[in-house]
């Protein structure tokens, strides 16, 4: 067979085991997913997952392979899309993939974040924070998750986390439209127009690191949010007597939870012990 060919198949078996190398073709890294999908997905579809400690198919170090793949390799694929593929190979050949056995294969192997990510040094806050938001893209968590880390350093960033947990909160108790607009009339505290101002500047500035999957700049930018925050918390009453009035704080507080949530659901992290 071609050198190429030979190369891939010896390749399509790394990585064996928990720090092992991984395929250095391009060939070699396509087989390895394929075949990792494959076996997950018909695996799952025969009922054979792995139950408690017992994984005698070893999936889980497959699925551990196949995001080390995505991940180390740069190989921007969606595990989603990755099992609806396999799932098509499947019923080309006769066998069908119920619903249930798809989601339960996505699902396990988006399970193997926390293992592999707690093996790296971050922490379980951490990768809970952006496992919140979807880790359907392996490489794209790991963008997310490091950018999470490194605004853990900035001195705002447990504050804006308490803040924003403080929102989730709020939101929570009480039952309102995420899709309401900010009608700017109904703003009248010094303290609500200066937030909705500096969320529509800081949603403007952080626009194209987000689109560029660069999350640790967008953080950055989303840190200078803080002066604004607590000063709309210091000096604003959420549940205003008037409807239109608390409806319109709502708002506020809706488009500040949704542009965090853009990265992560910084809320989820914990202040240092």
């Amino acid at each position: 067979e071609p050198s190429a060919v030979c190369a891939a198949i010896e390749e399509h078996y790394l990585p064996r085991h928990s720090g092992d190398a991984l395929p250095a073709s391009p060939t070699g890294c396509v087989v390895a997913t394929a075949d990792r999908v494959d076996s997950l997905l018909g695996l799952f579809i025969a009922g054979e997952e792995p139950t408690g400690e017992k994984d005698p198919y070893a999936l889980r170090r497959a699925a551990l392979g196949l995001i080390r793949i995505l991940v180390e390799k740069k190989i921007d694929l969606d595990i989603a899309a990755l099992v609806d593929g396999a799932a098509d190979a499947y019923a080309a050949q006769g066998l069908v993939a119920t619903s249930e056995a798809k989601s339960k294969c996505r699902a396990f192997i988006l399970d193997r974040y926390r293992a592999l990510y707690a093996s790296l040094g971050f922490a379980q806050d951490e990768i809970a924070s952006v496992l919140e938001v979807g880790a359907s893209r392996p490489l794209d968590f790991d963008r997310r998750i490091k950018a999470v880390a490194e605004f853990r350093k900035n001195p705002d960033a447990i504050s804006l986390a308490a803040a924003n947990k403080r929102v989730r909160n709020i939101l929570k108790k009480n039952a309102s439209d995420n899709s309401t607009a900010i009608d700017s009339a109904l703003l009248s505290e010094p303290a609500e127009i200066a937030l909705c101002d500096a969320l529509t500047e800081t949603a403007a500035a952080a626009a194209p690191a987000m689109s560029d999957g660069n999350f640790e700049k967008a953080l950055q930018i989303l840190s200078q949010l803080r002066p604004a925050v607590d000063r709309f918390f210091d000096e604003v009453m959420v549940m205003a007597e008037d409807t239109a009035v608390k409806n319109n704080r709502m708002a506020l507080l809706h488009r500040m939870n949704a542009l965090f949530l853009e990265v992560a659901d910084i809320s989820l992290l914990q202040a240092a012990d």
